[in-house]
C-alpha cells in the first residue's frame, strides 16, 4: 500500500480520480505503466467517451500551449483596438488586465470613448481560426450531456480497467519464461529421439527377418538332407509299429469323446437353495410338476446369483435387475405360467410344446402365436423367422451371432440352452448297482436303449432323471452337486458319489448329460448325449491329447486310484486305463467309450 501511494503521487491529477475508480490489479498495471502509455490510453477513452456526449472535462488536461494562444489572441485584439482612431489615451496597463480577467468572452474591444467592450461574433464576420475554434469551444458547452461528475468518474474507470485487463492478457499470453523454452527445447529433443528410435527398430527388425529366413533356409535344407538319409530307416519303423497296432492289439481302445465342452449341466447350488421358494409360488398357478422346467430356466438366466433371479423386471415394464429377488420368483413363475398355458403344454414330457412355451418366455407372449399360425408349433425356422422381423433385418456377428443366433433380437437358441439343465419325469426306473454291474460292456447300450438308441434330444429326455449328490466343493466345504444322468444308472452315480465323499475328495466342476456331438467328428454323436458318462475336474484331469498335467498326490482335485475304486466298484469304467495313446483321466463311463 506504501509504495502504490508514493507511485500515485506521480499521477497526474486526471489519473489519480481514474485510478481510484479502478479495481486492485488494474491500479497495479495502471501505475506501473510508462507516463507516455498511461497518458495514451487516457486519452483513447475520454475521446471516445466525449463523442458519445459524455462530460468528460475534469478529464481533460490543460494544455500550456493552447492557453498561450488563447492570450495572444486577445492581446492582438487589444493591440488592433488601441491603433484605431481614439480620441483619449488608453491605460494599455488597465486593458490587459482586464482582458487577462475576460479573455473567455471572445473578444474585447474599445468603443469610441476607449472603453472597453464586450462583443459576441457571428457567423457572417470574417473571423480567424482562432476564432471559429473558439465558437466551437462554446457550441461544445451548449451539449445536453448524457452523464457528468461522478457517474463518468466509474464509466471511465471501467472503461479502463478494461482496457488494462486486455492489455494484461496480451502481455501473459506473449509471456514466455526460460522454463517454458527449456521444456519446449526438451520435448523437441525427445519427439527427434523418439523418431530415431522407430527407424532404429525398423531396420533392426527388417534385418532380423532377413537373418532368420537365410537361417531357415539352411535349416530346412539340413532336416531335408537328414530325413533323405534316414528314409529307409523311418519306412522300416511305420511298418513295424502298423504291424504292431494290427496284430498285437497295442492301440485296442481309442477316445471319441468332445473334451472340455461338457461343463456342468446340472443346477447350481444356489438354484437348488431355491426350489422351495420357486414351488411354493408354483402352486399358486398349479404347476408344482413343472418345478424343474422353472429351475431350469431360472439356471439359464442367473445361475441363481443376484437378486432378479428370472430376469423378470422387463416383463414388468422396469429397469434390468430392479426387482427384488421375491418379486422376481413371483413375476417369473407368473410369466412363464402363462406361456405355459398358451402353448397348452399337457405335461412335463410335451416337449414341443414346452419349447413353445419357452421361446415365448424370451420373445414374449406374441411368437408363439406367430409360431402356431405358421407352422403349428415351434421350429428353429420360425423362430429365426420372428426374430429377423423383430430386428428389422439387422443381424449380428461374431460370438455373439454363435451363441444368441444371427438375428439382433433375444436368444433364438433360448430352448436349447435351458433344456440342458431340464430333466423332464418320464419312463424308467433307476435300477440297483448290482443289476447294473453284472451287465457286460458290449451289451450294455442295448440294457440302457432297448426301444433303440435315442436320435434326437426330445426321444433321449424320457430316459434322463436329475439327481442331487452330496460332495465336497473346492474349499473343503460340504455342498451339492447336481447331474443329469440316465435313470436307470442314478444309483450307480450316488453310489460312486457317496464314495467320494467319504474319501474326502473335492469337486470344482463335472459335466454329465450333454446332448451335442463329438469335437474331433461332428458326424458322431458323443456318450454325454446318453448320460452314461461323466467328466471330474477337467482342469485336473486332462486327457493326453489335449495337454496339460496330471499329477495326482500333488493336486488335490486330481484322480486318485482310490476314486477309481469306488467308480469301479459302481460299475463305471476310467479314461485313464484305456490302452493306447489315447487316455482321459477326467472321464469315468458306463459303456466304456
Amino acid at each position: 500500500m506504501v509504495n502504490n501511494d508514493i507511485r500515485k503521487r506521480r499521477l497526474t491529477k486526471r489519473e489519480s480520480l481514474i485510478y481510484d475508480e479502478l479495481s486492485r490489479k488494474g491500479q497495479r498495471i495502471f501505475i506501473k505503466m510508462s507516463p507516455y502509455k498511461r497518458k495514451k490510453l487516457v486519452d483513447g477513452v475520454i475521446k471516445n467517451l466525449e463523442r458519445r456526449n459524455y462530460d468528460v472535462s475534469e478529464f481533460k488536461e490543460d494544455n500550456p500551449h493552447s492557453e498561450n494562444l488563447k492570450k495572444r489572441l486577445v492581446m492582438r485584439r487589444i493591440k488592433n483596438a488601441t491603433m484605431g482612431t481614439v480620441t483619449k489615451p488608453v491605460k494599455t496597463a488597465l486593458i490587459v488586465k482586464k482582458a487577462k480577467d475576460k479573455y473567455k468572452q471572445k473578444e474585447v474591444l474599445l468603443n469610441e470613448t476607449g472603453e472597453i467592450i464586450k462583443k459576441r461574433l457571428k457567423n457572417t464576420e470574417n473571423v480567424s481560426r482562432a476564432d471559429e475554434k473558439l465558437i466551437r469551444e462554446k457550441k461544445i458547452k451548449k451539449r445536453k450531456w448524457k452523464r457528468r461528475g461522478k457517474k463518468v468518474r466509474k464509466i471511465v474507470g471501467k472503461k479502463v480497467d478494461k482496457a488494462l485487463s486486455l492489455i494484461d492478457a496480451g502481455e501473459q499470453s506473449k509471456k514466455k519464461t526460460v522454463d517454458d523454452y527449456r521444456r519446449q527445447m526438451i520435448a523437441n529433443m525427445e519427439e527427434g529421439f523418439v523418431k530415431l528410435e522407430a527407424r532404429a527398430a525398423s531396420k533392426a527388425a527388417k534385418m532380423s527377418i532377413r537373418i532368420g529366413a537365410k537361417i531357415l533356409i539352411r535349416l530346412i535344407s539340413g532336416i531335408f538332407a537328414v530325413v533323405t538319409a534316414l528314409l529307409p530307416y523311418i519306412v522300416i519303423l511305420s511298418v513295424i509299429a502298423i504291424f504292431i497296432s494290427l496284430f498285437l492289439g497295442v492301440f485296442t481302445a481309442t477316445y471319441n469323446e468332445e473334451n472340455n465342452d461338457s461343463g456342468s449341466y446340472g443346477l447350481s447350488v444356489e438354484v437348488e437353495s431355491l426350489r422351495n421358494d420357486v414351488l411354493s409360488e408354483l402352486k399358486k398357478h398349479h404347476k408344482e410338476q413343472y418345478i424343474d422346467l422353472y429351475l431350469a430356466v431360472m439356471m439359464q438366466e442367473s445361475g441363481g446369483n443376484g437378486e432378479d433371479v428370472f430376469q423378470a423386471s422387463e416383463s414388468l415394464g422396469k429397469q434390468p435387475n430392479s426387482i427384488t429377488r421375491d418379486e422376481s420368483i413371483a413375476q417369473g413363475v407368473k410369466y412363464l405360467s402363462g406361456m405355459i398355458d398358451k402353448a397348452k403344454v399337457k405335461n412335463p414330457d410335451d416337449m414341443d410344446n414346452i419349447k413353445l412355451a419357452l421361446q415365448g418366455y424370451n420373445f414374449g407372449g406374441a411368437y408363439i402365436d406367430y409360431a402356431i399360425k405358421s407352422d403349428g408349433k415351434w421350429t428353429q425356422k420360425n423362430v429365426y423367422a420372428y426374430a429377423k422381423l423383430k430386428s428389422n433385418g439387422v443381424k449380428r456377428t461374431g460370438v455373439k451371432e454363435e451363441i444368441l443366433g444371427p438375428w439382433a433380437y433375444g436368444d433364438q437358441n433360448y430352448t436349447e440352452h435351458v433344456l440342458r439343465y431340464y430333466s423332464a419325469n418320464g419312463t424308467g426306473t433307476s435300477e440297483s448297482v448290482g443289476n447294473v454291474k453284472k451287465v457286460d460292456a458290449a451289451s450294455r447300450m442295448n440294457y440302457l436303449f432297448p426301444d433303440g438308441v435315442p436320435t434326437d434330444e426330445s426321444t433321449m429326455r424320457k430316459y434322463l432323471v436329475t439327481i442331487h449328490l452330496k460332495a465336497y466343493d473346492a474349499n473343503g466345504k460340504t455342498g451339492q452337486v447336481t447331474i443329469t444322468c440316465h435313470k436307470k444308472l442314478a444309483n450307480a452315480y450316488k453310489q460312486a458319489f457317496e464314495g467320494m465323499y467319504k474319501l474326502g475328495f473335492r469337486i470344482k466342476s463335472v459335466g454329465c448329460y450333454n446332448w451335442r456331438n463329438m469335437a474331433s467328428n461332428s458326424n458322431v454323436r458323443s456318450y454325454h448325449s446318453y448320460g452314461t458318462c461323466i467328466d471330474i475336474n477337467p482342469d485336473s484331469n486332462p486327457a493326453t491329447y489335449t495337454g496339460g498335467t496330471y499329477n495326482p498326490g500333488n493336486d488335490i482335485f486330481s484322480i486318485t486310484s482310490a476314486v477309481v475304486k469306488v467308480w469301479k466298484d459302481a460299475g463305471f469304467y476310467w479314461g485313464g486305463e484305456w490302452t493306447g495313446y489315447y487316455r482321459d483321466y477326467m472321464h469315468f463311463t458306463y459303456t466304456n467309450n
